[in-house]
């Protein structure tokens, strides 16, 4: 029982890992997004 709770500890600390790195690259992809619209506007 205890290793049935480590391992899910273990996966929801993975998932809120990728869960940051996803939001992270989902600002810098609409940073960018911006950007492009800027150059193309201009």
């Amino acid at each position: 029982m205890v290793f049935i709770n480590k391992s899910i500890k273990q996966q929801v600390i993975l998932l809120g890992k990728m869960t940051i790195k996803l939001m992270f690259y989902w600002n810098e992809f609409f940073n960018s997004g911006d950007k492009f619209d800027k150059v193309g506007s201009a």
